[in-house]
Protein backbone atom coordinates (compact mmCIF):
# COMPACT_ATOMS: atom_id res chain seq x y z
CA UNK A 1 0.00 0.00 0.00
CA UNK A 2 0.97 3.77 -0.77
CA UNK A 3 1.26 6.13 2.05
CA UNK A 4 -0.45 9.55 0.92
CA UNK A 5 0.63 13.01 2.92
CA UNK A 6 -2.50 14.85 4.69
CA UNK A 7 -3.30 17.65 2.11
CA UNK A 8 -2.74 20.82 3.22
CA UNK A 9 -4.67 23.69 1.73
CA UNK A 10 -4.67 27.37 3.42
CA UNK A 11 -7.35 29.88 4.13
CA UNK A 12 -7.44 32.28 0.66
CA UNK A 13 -6.75 29.04 -1.06
CA UNK A 14 -10.08 27.74 0.52
CA UNK A 15 -12.14 30.55 0.11
CA UNK A 16 -11.31 31.13 -3.67
CA UNK A 17 -11.77 27.43 -4.51
CA UNK A 18 -15.38 27.53 -2.75
CA UNK A 19 -15.90 31.04 -4.64
CA UNK A 20 -15.13 29.51 -8.19
CA UNK A 21 -17.12 26.62 -7.21
CA UNK A 22 -20.14 28.29 -6.49
CA UNK A 23 -19.82 30.34 -9.41
CA UNK A 24 -19.97 27.23 -11.72
CA UNK A 25 -22.78 25.77 -10.11
CA UNK A 26 -24.70 28.67 -10.42
CA UNK A 27 -24.80 29.75 -13.34
CA UNK A 28 -25.67 33.25 -14.95
CA UNK A 29 -29.21 33.29 -13.83
CA UNK A 30 -28.21 32.89 -10.11
CA UNK A 31 -24.85 34.83 -10.22
CA UNK A 32 -26.16 37.72 -8.33
CA UNK A 33 -26.46 35.33 -5.03
CA UNK A 34 -22.53 33.83 -5.25
CA UNK A 35 -21.31 36.82 -3.30
CA UNK A 36 -24.20 36.00 -0.10
CA UNK A 37 -23.44 32.10 -0.35
CA UNK A 38 -20.03 32.94 -0.18
CA UNK A 39 -20.07 35.44 2.79
CA UNK A 40 -22.56 33.01 4.62
CA UNK A 41 -19.73 30.36 4.26
CA UNK A 42 -16.53 32.45 5.56
CA UNK A 43 -18.73 33.75 8.31
CA UNK A 44 -19.25 29.98 9.47
CA UNK A 45 -16.01 29.00 8.85
CA UNK A 46 -14.70 32.18 11.28
CA UNK A 47 -16.63 30.83 14.08
CA UNK A 48 -15.49 27.11 13.41
CA UNK A 49 -11.53 28.91 13.29
CA UNK A 50 -12.21 30.73 16.68
CA UNK A 51 -13.64 28.09 18.53
CA UNK A 52 -10.98 25.80 17.84
CA UNK A 53 -8.62 28.24 19.12
CA UNK A 54 -9.93 28.98 22.47
CA UNK A 55 -10.38 25.39 22.71
CA UNK A 56 -7.00 24.98 22.50
CA UNK A 57 -6.20 28.07 24.86
CA UNK A 58 -8.36 26.02 27.48
CA UNK A 59 -6.25 23.36 27.58
CA UNK A 60 -3.30 23.75 29.22
CA UNK A 61 0.06 21.81 28.90
CA UNK A 62 0.60 19.07 31.11
CA UNK A 63 3.29 20.01 33.75
CA UNK A 64 6.00 17.66 35.21
CA UNK A 65 5.25 15.30 37.73
CA UNK A 66 6.97 16.51 40.18
CA UNK A 67 5.93 19.98 39.73
CA UNK A 68 2.08 18.85 39.57
CA UNK A 69 2.78 17.58 43.02
CA UNK A 70 4.42 21.10 44.35
CA UNK A 71 1.35 23.17 42.90
CA UNK A 72 -1.05 20.45 44.48
CA UNK A 73 0.37 21.43 47.43
CA UNK A 74 0.57 25.20 47.08
CA UNK A 75 -3.11 25.13 46.24
CA UNK A 76 -4.29 24.87 49.74
CA UNK A 77 -5.08 28.24 51.80
CA UNK A 78 -3.57 28.67 55.41
CA UNK A 79 -6.48 29.74 56.67
CA UNK A 80 -9.33 28.37 55.04
CA UNK A 81 -11.98 31.39 55.47
CA UNK A 82 -9.54 33.78 53.53
CA UNK A 83 -11.07 35.23 50.49
CA UNK A 84 -10.25 34.04 47.30
CA UNK A 85 -11.15 36.43 44.67
CA UNK A 86 -11.58 36.26 41.20
CA UNK A 87 -12.47 38.84 38.45
CA UNK A 88 -14.67 38.64 35.46
CA UNK A 89 -16.75 41.07 33.43
CA UNK A 90 -19.76 42.05 34.57
CA UNK A 91 -22.33 41.76 31.57
CA UNK A 92 -25.75 42.71 33.69
CA UNK A 93 -25.53 45.48 36.23
CA UNK A 94 -25.48 44.67 39.62
CA UNK A 95 -24.27 46.13 43.27
CA UNK A 96 -21.34 45.80 45.53
CA UNK A 97 -21.45 43.90 48.16
CA UNK A 98 -19.32 46.73 50.07
CA UNK A 99 -19.77 49.88 49.37
CA UNK A 100 -23.58 49.19 47.72
CA UNK A 101 -22.68 51.51 44.73
CA UNK A 102 -23.34 49.92 41.03
CA UNK A 103 -21.04 48.04 39.06
CA UNK A 104 -21.81 48.68 35.35
CA UNK A 105 -21.74 46.62 32.55
CA UNK A 106 -18.06 45.96 30.50
CA UNK A 107 -16.50 46.98 34.39
CA UNK A 108 -14.53 44.21 36.31
CA UNK A 109 -15.41 43.00 39.52
CA UNK A 110 -14.22 40.37 41.77
CA UNK A 111 -16.10 37.38 43.29
CA UNK A 112 -14.83 35.76 46.13
CA UNK A 113 -14.87 31.53 45.15
CA UNK A 114 -15.87 30.86 48.98
CA UNK A 115 -18.92 32.98 50.12
CA UNK A 116 -19.95 34.71 46.87
CA UNK A 117 -19.32 38.21 47.50
CA UNK A 118 -19.06 40.35 44.64
CA UNK A 119 -17.23 44.07 44.90
CA UNK A 120 -15.36 46.21 43.36
CA UNK A 121 -11.85 46.20 42.96
CA UNK A 122 -11.30 49.25 45.32
CA UNK A 123 -13.29 47.35 47.61
CA UNK A 124 -10.86 44.50 48.19
CA UNK A 125 -8.48 46.26 50.30
CA UNK A 126 -11.71 47.79 52.68
CA UNK A 127 -12.40 44.09 53.48
CA UNK A 128 -11.70 42.00 56.32
CA UNK A 129 -9.52 39.24 55.88
CA UNK A 130 -11.48 37.20 58.51
CA UNK A 131 -14.57 35.78 56.08
CA UNK A 132 -16.66 34.60 59.37
CA UNK A 133 -19.00 37.01 58.86
CA UNK A 134 -20.02 36.60 55.05
CA UNK A 135 -18.61 33.00 54.49
CA UNK A 136 -20.99 29.80 55.59
CA UNK A 137 -18.22 27.47 55.55
CA UNK A 138 -18.09 26.31 58.87
CA UNK A 139 -22.00 26.25 59.23
CA UNK A 140 -21.61 22.41 60.35
CA UNK A 141 -19.82 23.88 63.65
CA UNK A 142 -22.07 26.03 64.69
CA UNK A 143 -24.34 25.73 67.20
CA UNK A 144 -28.09 24.96 66.67
CA UNK A 145 -30.17 28.21 65.19
CA UNK A 146 -32.27 30.48 67.98
CA UNK A 147 -34.57 32.33 65.63
CA UNK A 148 -34.36 31.04 61.76
CA UNK A 149 -36.49 27.81 61.02
CA UNK A 150 -37.47 27.24 64.82
CA UNK A 151 -41.32 26.80 65.52
CA UNK A 152 -43.25 30.22 66.34
CA UNK A 153 -44.45 28.51 69.17
CA UNK A 154 -41.15 28.39 70.79
CA UNK A 155 -40.04 31.75 69.87
CA UNK A 156 -42.90 33.77 72.10
CA UNK A 157 -44.14 33.88 74.99
CA UNK A 158 -46.75 36.02 77.07
CA UNK A 159 -44.55 39.10 76.89
CA UNK A 160 -43.52 38.67 73.42
CA UNK A 161 -46.86 37.26 71.20
CA UNK A 162 -44.31 37.73 68.28
CA UNK A 163 -40.94 36.48 67.41
CA UNK A 164 -39.10 39.34 68.32
CA UNK A 165 -36.87 38.96 65.31
CA UNK A 166 -39.65 39.21 62.90
CA UNK A 167 -40.87 42.22 65.13
CA UNK A 168 -37.60 43.98 64.81
CA UNK A 169 -37.88 43.98 61.26
CA UNK A 170 -41.21 44.63 60.33
CA UNK A 171 -41.20 47.70 62.81
CA UNK A 172 -37.76 49.00 60.68
CA UNK A 173 -39.80 48.68 57.43
CA UNK A 174 -43.23 50.55 58.75
CA UNK A 175 -40.61 53.47 59.59
CA UNK A 176 -37.97 53.05 56.88
CA UNK A 177 -39.51 51.30 54.06
CA UNK A 178 -42.95 51.92 53.23
CA UNK A 179 -42.57 54.51 50.64
CA UNK A 180 -39.54 52.58 48.98
CA UNK A 181 -40.60 51.06 45.35
CA UNK A 182 -40.86 47.34 45.04
CA UNK A 183 -40.75 47.03 48.42
CA UNK A 184 -40.69 42.89 48.99
CA UNK A 185 -41.05 42.40 45.09
CA UNK A 186 -36.92 43.42 44.69
CA UNK A 187 -34.55 41.11 46.12
CA UNK A 188 -31.74 42.25 48.34
CA UNK A 189 -27.80 41.05 48.40
CA UNK A 190 -27.58 37.79 49.11
CA UNK A 191 -24.26 38.45 51.51
CA UNK A 192 -26.18 41.16 52.87
CA UNK A 193 -28.78 39.24 54.03
CA UNK A 194 -26.38 36.01 55.09
CA UNK A 195 -24.41 38.98 57.20
CA UNK A 196 -28.34 40.48 58.54
CA UNK A 197 -28.95 36.99 59.56
CA UNK A 198 -25.99 36.36 61.80
CA UNK A 199 -26.27 39.15 63.61
CA UNK A 200 -29.56 39.11 64.12
CA UNK A 201 -29.08 35.15 65.62
CA UNK A 202 -26.41 35.95 68.06
CA UNK A 203 -27.98 39.30 69.46
CA UNK A 204 -31.33 41.03 67.75
CA UNK A 205 -31.52 43.34 70.59
CA UNK A 206 -28.64 44.58 69.76
CA UNK A 207 -28.65 45.16 65.95
CA UNK A 208 -28.99 48.28 64.23
CA UNK A 209 -31.07 47.80 60.95
CA UNK A 210 -30.05 51.16 59.62
CA UNK A 211 -26.66 49.86 58.69
CA UNK A 212 -28.66 47.59 56.22
CA UNK A 213 -29.98 47.99 53.27
CA UNK A 214 -33.85 48.02 52.92
CA UNK A 215 -34.03 45.57 50.41
CA UNK A 216 -31.81 42.79 52.61
CA UNK A 217 -34.26 43.69 55.50
CA UNK A 218 -36.96 42.48 53.70
CA UNK A 219 -35.58 39.20 51.72
CA UNK A 220 -34.32 38.18 55.49
CA UNK A 221 -38.54 38.61 56.52
CA UNK A 222 -39.40 36.39 53.54
CA UNK A 223 -36.42 34.22 54.51
CA UNK A 224 -37.89 33.85 57.94
CA UNK A 225 -40.90 32.69 56.96
CA UNK A 226 -39.67 30.24 54.56
CA UNK A 227 -37.60 28.56 56.83
CA UNK A 228 -40.49 28.04 59.29
CA UNK A 229 -40.71 23.99 60.16
CA UNK A 230 -44.20 24.42 59.59
CA UNK A 231 -45.70 27.95 57.98
CA UNK A 232 -47.83 30.30 59.95
CA UNK A 233 -51.32 29.06 58.28
CA UNK A 234 -49.91 25.15 58.90
CA UNK A 235 -50.06 21.86 56.87
CA UNK A 236 -52.52 21.13 59.12
CA UNK A 237 -55.30 23.53 57.56
CA UNK A 238 -54.05 23.75 54.15
CA UNK A 239 -56.65 22.02 52.43
CA UNK A 240 -59.27 23.67 54.43
CA UNK A 241 -58.07 27.03 53.28
CA UNK A 242 -58.05 25.66 49.54
CA UNK A 243 -61.73 24.34 50.24
CA UNK A 244 -62.70 28.09 51.26
CA UNK A 245 -61.40 29.58 48.05
CA UNK A 246 -63.63 27.01 46.27
CA UNK A 247 -67.19 27.86 47.67
CA UNK A 248 -69.13 30.02 45.20
CA UNK A 249 -70.16 33.13 46.86
CA UNK A 250 -66.84 35.68 47.91
CA UNK A 251 -69.21 36.37 51.50
CA UNK A 252 -69.11 32.56 52.19
CA UNK A 253 -65.21 31.97 51.01
CA UNK A 254 -64.34 34.72 53.75
CA UNK A 255 -66.42 33.79 56.21
CA UNK A 256 -65.05 30.11 55.91
CA UNK A 257 -61.59 31.61 55.73
CA UNK A 258 -61.67 33.30 58.61
CA UNK A 259 -63.30 30.41 60.62
CA UNK A 260 -59.93 28.40 59.97
CA UNK A 261 -57.84 31.10 60.75
CA UNK A 262 -59.56 30.79 63.88
CA UNK A 263 -58.60 27.71 63.98
CA UNK A 264 -55.04 28.25 64.49
CA UNK A 265 -52.83 27.33 67.24
CA UNK A 266 -52.49 30.87 69.22
CA UNK A 267 -48.50 31.59 68.53
CA UNK A 268 -49.44 30.93 64.52
CA UNK A 269 -52.49 33.38 64.67
CA UNK A 270 -50.97 36.16 66.70
CA UNK A 271 -47.73 35.97 64.44
CA UNK A 272 -50.28 35.75 60.97
CA UNK A 273 -52.27 38.63 62.78
CA UNK A 274 -49.04 40.85 62.94
CA UNK A 275 -48.06 40.36 59.40
CA UNK A 276 -50.94 40.75 57.43
CA UNK A 277 -50.99 44.35 59.48
CA UNK A 278 -47.61 44.86 58.30
CA UNK A 279 -48.89 44.21 55.04
CA UNK A 280 -51.83 46.41 55.03
CA UNK A 281 -49.69 49.07 56.07
CA UNK A 282 -47.58 48.22 53.08
CA UNK A 283 -50.26 48.05 50.97
CA UNK A 284 -51.60 51.49 52.18
CA UNK A 285 -48.78 53.29 50.34
CA UNK A 286 -49.89 51.64 46.88
CA UNK A 287 -48.55 54.74 45.01
CA UNK A 288 -45.56 55.15 46.55
CA UNK A 289 -44.27 51.52 46.36
CA UNK A 290 -46.69 49.99 43.37
CA UNK A 291 -47.08 46.96 45.87
CA UNK A 292 -50.66 45.98 45.50
CA UNK A 293 -52.31 43.55 47.64
CA UNK A 294 -52.12 41.66 44.96
CA UNK A 295 -48.59 41.45 44.16
CA UNK A 296 -48.41 41.31 47.72
CA UNK A 297 -50.06 37.87 47.91
CA UNK A 298 -47.87 36.41 45.16
CA UNK A 299 -45.09 37.07 47.39
CA UNK A 300 -46.05 36.10 50.46
CA UNK A 301 -48.42 33.05 49.66
CA UNK A 302 -46.07 30.49 49.31
CA UNK A 303 -44.01 31.43 52.20
CA UNK A 304 -47.29 31.70 55.12
CA UNK A 305 -49.50 29.13 53.27
CA UNK A 306 -47.97 26.17 51.26
CA UNK A 307 -48.24 22.54 51.05
CA UNK A 308 -47.15 20.03 53.13
CA UNK A 309 -43.60 18.84 51.66
CA UNK A 310 -45.05 14.92 50.55
CA UNK A 311 -47.32 16.34 48.36
CA UNK A 312 -47.72 15.85 44.71
CA UNK A 313 -45.26 19.08 43.28
CA UNK A 314 -47.27 19.03 40.34
CA UNK A 315 -50.59 19.51 42.35
CA UNK A 316 -48.61 22.06 44.79
CA UNK A 317 -48.36 24.02 41.47
CA UNK A 318 -52.13 23.86 40.33
CA UNK A 319 -52.88 25.20 44.07
CA UNK A 320 -50.64 28.59 43.25
CA UNK A 321 -53.99 30.45 42.13
CA UNK A 322 -55.84 29.45 45.07
CA UNK A 323 -53.40 30.36 47.70
CA UNK A 324 -52.85 33.22 46.18
CA UNK A 325 -56.68 34.37 45.49
CA UNK A 326 -56.83 33.04 50.04
CA UNK A 327 -53.67 35.33 50.64
CA UNK A 328 -55.45 38.38 48.93
CA UNK A 329 -58.86 37.80 50.05
CA UNK A 330 -57.59 38.05 53.76
CA UNK A 331 -55.66 41.43 52.51
CA UNK A 332 -58.27 42.68 51.06
CA UNK A 333 -60.28 42.55 54.48
CA UNK A 334 -58.27 43.40 56.55
CA UNK A 335 -57.56 46.71 54.56
CA UNK A 336 -61.52 46.96 54.40
CA UNK A 337 -61.64 46.93 58.06
CA UNK A 338 -58.60 49.14 58.36
CA UNK A 339 -60.66 51.69 56.48
CA UNK A 340 -63.75 51.87 58.60
CA UNK A 341 -61.68 51.73 61.56
CA UNK A 342 -59.59 55.14 60.76
CA UNK A 343 -62.64 56.58 59.18
CA UNK A 344 -64.09 56.00 63.44
CA UNK A 345 -61.13 57.11 64.69
CA UNK A 346 -61.05 60.38 62.81
CA UNK A 347 -64.84 60.89 63.62
CA UNK A 348 -63.59 60.51 67.39
CA UNK A 349 -61.17 62.83 67.17
CA UNK A 350 -63.98 65.76 65.60
CA UNK A 351 -66.08 64.55 68.86
CA UNK A 352 -63.15 65.13 70.86
CA UNK A 353 -62.08 68.61 69.56
CA UNK A 354 -65.50 70.28 69.38
CA UNK A 355 -65.71 68.96 72.97
CA UNK A 356 -62.70 70.19 74.00
CA UNK A 357 -63.58 73.78 71.90
CA UNK A 358 -66.86 73.50 73.96
CA UNK A 359 -64.92 73.12 77.49
CA UNK A 360 -62.59 75.90 76.42
CA UNK A 361 -65.53 78.28 75.67
CA UNK A 362 -67.68 77.70 78.55
CA UNK A 363 -64.28 78.53 81.07
CA UNK A 364 -63.81 81.91 79.20
CA UNK A 365 -67.78 82.93 79.29
CA UNK A 366 -67.92 81.87 83.27
CA UNK A 367 -65.76 84.40 84.44
CA UNK A 368 -67.39 86.91 82.44
CA UNK A 369 -71.63 86.30 83.37
CA UNK A 370 -70.99 84.80 87.00
CA UNK A 371 -71.75 87.69 89.45
CA UNK A 372 -69.27 89.49 91.31
CA UNK A 373 -68.11 87.83 94.33
CA UNK A 374 -66.49 89.88 97.21
CA UNK A 375 -64.74 88.02 99.77
CA UNK A 376 -63.82 90.15 102.57
CA UNK A 377 -59.65 90.19 102.88
CA UNK A 378 -59.74 90.53 106.94
CA UNK A 379 -62.71 88.53 108.76
CA UNK A 380 -63.39 91.47 111.18
CA UNK A 381 -64.25 93.95 108.16
CA UNK A 382 -67.88 94.12 107.34
CA UNK A 383 -68.97 95.46 104.11
CA UNK A 384 -72.10 96.87 103.32
CA UNK A 385 -74.16 97.05 100.70
CA UNK A 386 -76.70 98.99 98.88
CA UNK A 387 -80.80 97.90 98.48
CA UNK A 388 -80.45 98.81 94.87
CA UNK A 389 -77.11 97.00 93.94
CA UNK A 390 -76.40 94.11 91.61
CA UNK A 391 -73.35 93.07 93.59
CA UNK A 392 -73.33 90.87 96.38
CA UNK A 393 -70.61 89.24 98.52
CA UNK A 394 -70.58 85.05 97.92
CA UNK A 395 -69.42 83.23 100.75
CA UNK A 396 -66.24 81.22 99.06
CA UNK A 397 -68.14 77.74 100.26
CA UNK A 398 -71.41 78.22 98.07
CA UNK A 399 -71.86 75.44 95.50
CA UNK A 400 -71.60 77.10 91.97
CA UNK A 401 -74.28 76.90 89.67
CA UNK A 402 -74.62 74.21 86.92
CA UNK A 403 -71.73 75.33 84.59
CA UNK A 404 -69.39 72.84 87.40
CA UNK A 405 -71.39 70.19 86.36
CA UNK A 406 -71.39 70.96 82.84
CA UNK A 407 -68.03 71.22 82.45
CA UNK A 408 -67.28 67.89 84.61
CA UNK A 409 -69.49 66.40 81.92
CA UNK A 410 -67.50 67.70 79.41
CA UNK A 411 -64.63 66.17 80.77
CA UNK A 412 -65.96 62.94 81.56
CA UNK A 413 -66.90 62.66 77.63
CA UNK A 414 -63.81 63.61 76.15
CA UNK A 415 -62.14 61.36 78.49
CA UNK A 416 -64.32 58.73 77.31
CA UNK A 417 -63.57 59.62 74.02
CA UNK A 418 -59.86 59.26 74.32
CA UNK A 419 -60.07 55.83 75.81
CA UNK A 420 -63.02 54.70 72.33
CA UNK A 421 -60.22 56.21 70.36
CA UNK A 422 -57.23 53.95 72.36
CA UNK A 423 -59.18 50.76 71.99
CA UNK A 424 -59.97 51.54 68.40
CA UNK A 425 -56.30 51.88 67.31
CA UNK A 426 -55.33 48.24 69.47
CA UNK A 427 -58.14 46.90 67.40
CA UNK A 428 -56.60 47.90 63.70
CA UNK A 429 -54.61 44.46 63.50
CA UNK A 430 -57.79 42.61 64.48
CA UNK A 431 -58.47 39.21 62.51
CA UNK A 432 -62.12 38.86 62.89
CA UNK A 433 -64.98 37.15 61.12
CA UNK A 434 -66.50 39.94 58.69
CA UNK A 435 -70.08 39.66 60.02
CA UNK A 436 -69.24 40.25 63.59
CA UNK A 437 -67.04 42.86 63.07
CA UNK A 438 -69.12 44.55 60.58
CA UNK A 439 -72.29 44.10 63.27
CA UNK A 440 -69.81 45.70 66.37
CA UNK A 441 -68.29 48.39 63.52
CA UNK A 442 -72.13 49.37 62.93
CA UNK A 443 -73.30 49.52 66.69
CA UNK A 444 -69.71 51.90 67.38
CA UNK A 445 -70.72 54.30 64.21
CA UNK A 446 -73.99 54.80 65.42
CA UNK A 447 -72.78 55.81 69.21
CA UNK A 448 -70.16 57.89 67.76
CA UNK A 449 -72.65 59.87 65.19
CA UNK A 450 -75.46 60.27 68.18
CA UNK A 451 -72.39 62.02 70.34
CA UNK A 452 -71.28 63.39 67.07
CA UNK A 453 -74.70 65.38 66.83
CA UNK A 454 -75.02 66.22 70.59
CA UNK A 455 -71.39 67.71 70.85
CA UNK A 456 -72.33 70.05 67.40
CA UNK A 457 -75.94 71.08 69.01
CA UNK A 458 -74.84 71.78 72.23
CA UNK A 459 -72.11 74.05 70.86
CA UNK A 460 -74.20 75.72 68.64
CA UNK A 461 -76.13 76.87 71.00
CA UNK A 462 -73.49 77.83 73.12
CA UNK A 463 -72.01 80.25 70.54
CA UNK A 464 -75.65 81.08 70.20
CA UNK A 465 -75.98 82.56 73.51
CA UNK A 466 -72.64 84.11 73.76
Amino acid sequence: MYSFSKPQIGYEALMKSYHNKVINLAGEKQKGEVPLVVNLFQSVLDGFIRAEIKKEEAEPAKPPKGRKMRRKKDKGLENPLDHVFTNYQVNIMQSCDQCTSYIWGMEKAYMCSYCKMVCHKKCICKIAIDCSTFCSKKCDDEPGSQHFGVRVGHLVNNKTPVPIVLEIMMEHVEMNGLYTEGIYRKSGSANRMKELHQLLETGPENVCLEDHPIHAVTGLVKQWLRELPEPLMTFTHYNDFLRAIELPEKQEQLQAIYRVLEQLPAANFNTLERLVFHLVRVAKEEKSNRMTPNSLAIVFAPCILRCPDSADPLMSMKDVAKTTTCVEMILNEQIRKYNEKMEEIEQLEYAEALAVNQLKLKRRNTSWNLPLRFITPYKEVAIRETPGSDLCAVPEDEPLDSDTEAERSLMERIKSIKQEKEDLACRLPELEQPGSDQENLDSEASVSSESLLDERAVCSDTEGQY
